[in-house]
């Protein structure tokens, strides 16, 4: 049980949302091709209502589409190399609010990468190496915001800290950044993935061209596009990780700061 302090939020001396069992089954790639399929499916099914989420029969796939020069961009500094995103505020208006006030009071310069499964995500901006909560650490929540118009191709920016709730479960966003790779589409999933029922050709069009991971889709806030950097982001994707996630080398932010896309294009 989450131990909290009297204001309800985490107690940084009791919690680490990163080694629970929520996170771990919340992010884990699922390497069988039936279950992916399904939690692909699933994405375009039906709500607890009877009635589906969205309406997809026409989505506007904003991610595959060049900024407008006057983007807002977020320029991830790291130890690593320099990778950049835009942001998608009106389709995650609460949460890029939270995060571009972050960003522009310091509160990632120095952060880490501290949570990976090599190839495929990267978790950064923890206060701790390892994603223990600290006392300087944002333990505030968001509520989660899906769009139709957001899927979890690689390089796509989301967020997750916990999973509330116990009939209808949400995943909450927080302060830590989850970085999407890609699983691996071999010819045996792509058939298989294109002939899932009720879903969007132009999506799975987007993630058999471009990469990503399926089984993410329409349960994370996304919030933003990888633009420009990728080799950067790829390289930090492939370092290796133990079993719990942790990786093998020192990954930081040590600059993070907003700007447009006119200025990193």
């Amino acid at each position: 049980m989450k131990k909290t302090d009297e204001k309800g939020l985490v107690n940084p001396n009791k919690f680490n949302p990163f080694k629970t069992p929520e996170f771990k089954r919340g992010l884990h790639v699922v390497l069988l091709i039936s279950l992916i399929i399904l939690l692909f499916y699933l994405a375009f099914s039906c709500s607890q209502s009877g009635k589906p989420k969205f309406d997809y029969t026409e989505v506007d796939l904003v991610q595959l589409q060049t900024p407008a020069d006057d983007a807002e961009t977020v320029v991830f500094e790291t130890t690593e190399g320099t990778f950049s995103a835009v942001l998608f505020r009106d389709k995650a208006p609460k949460y890029v609010e939270y995060f571009t006030n972050l960003v522009n009071s310091g509160y990632y310069n120095g952060t880490y990468v501290f949570n990976s499964e090599p190839g495929v995500y990267f978790l950064g901006g923890s206060k701790t190496p390892d994603g223990t909560v600290s006392a300087d650490s944002d333990t505030r929540f968001v509520d989660p915001e899906i769009s139709p118009d957001l899927w979890p191709i690689k390089g796509a920016l989301g967020s997750y800290v916990t999973t509330k709730g116990i009939l209808n479960k949400k995943n909450m966003a927080g302060s830590t950044v989850l970085f999407m790779n890609t699983i691996e589409f071999t010819d045996e999933f792509i058939d298989a993935f294109k002939d899932v029922d009720g879903a969007n050709e132009d999506v799975v069009n987007a993630f058999i061209d471009n990469g990503g991971i399926p089984n993410f889709s329409q349960i994370y806030t996304i919030f933003g596009q990888v633009v420009q950097g990728m080799d950067v982001y790829e390289k930090i994707c492939e370092v290796g990780a133990d079993e719990e996630g942790t990786p093998e080398k020192e990954i930081k932010f040590e600059k993070v700061y907003m700007t447009t896309y006119e200025n990193i294009k």
